[in-house]
C-alpha cells in the first residue's frame, strides 16, 4: 500500500503544466537541505548539485511553470548519486519556488520532492531544501 502511495505522488508531480523555456541561465547557489550543505550549479534547463554531508551529486532538467506568476516556480527530474551503499543511486522529480532578494541579481529558494532511491533496496524519500543564489 505504501508503495502505491508513493508512486501515486511521482504521478501527480509529473501532470503539472510546464514550459520548456529556460529556468535559469547561469547560476551559482549553496543550499541546506536533506543531503546537508550543498552547492550548485544551474546553465539554462540543467542543474548540477554536490552535497558534502552525506557526499552525493546530481543532475537535473529544469522547468518554469507558467501558473506560478512572479515567485520563479519550477520543477524539476533528474538523477542522483549517494556515497551509500544501501541507496546509491537515485530518481528524482520535484517542486520549487524562488524569489528575488531586491533588485540584485540573487534569489532566495526552496524546492522538495520525492526521491526513489535504489540498489540494495527500493525506497521512497522526500527530500527538500532552502538557498540563495547568484545569477550571472
Amino acid at each position: 500500500m505504501n508503495k502505491l502511495r508513493n508512486i501515486s505522488v511521482l504521478a501527480i508531480f509529473s501532470m503539472f503544466p510546464f514550459s520548456h523555456a529556460s529556468a535559469y541561465q547561469n547560476v551559482v547557489g549553496v543550499a541546506v537541505g536533506s543531503q546537508g550543505y550543498a552547492v550548485n550549479y544551474n546553465r539554462e534547463n540543467f542543474r548540477l548539485s554536490i552535497a558534502f554531508d552525506d557526499f552525493s551529486a546530481g543532475l537535473d532538467l529544469l522547468w518554469n511553470m507558467e501558473w506560478a506568476g512572479n515567485f520563479g516556480g519550477y520543477s524539476y527530474t533528474g538523477a542522483v548519486w549517494v556515497d551509500d551503499p544501501l541507496k546509491e543511486w537515485g530518481i528524482k522529480t520535484g517542486l520549487g519556488i524562488a524569489a528575488p532578494m531586491g533588485s540584485t541579481n540573487m534569489e532566495m529558494y526552496a524546492e522538495y520532492g520525492p526521491v526513489w532511491y535504489g540498489k540494495n533496496r527500493s525506497d521512497i524519500e522526500f527530500e527538500g531544501s532552502v538557498g540563495v543564489r547568484f545569477a550571472f
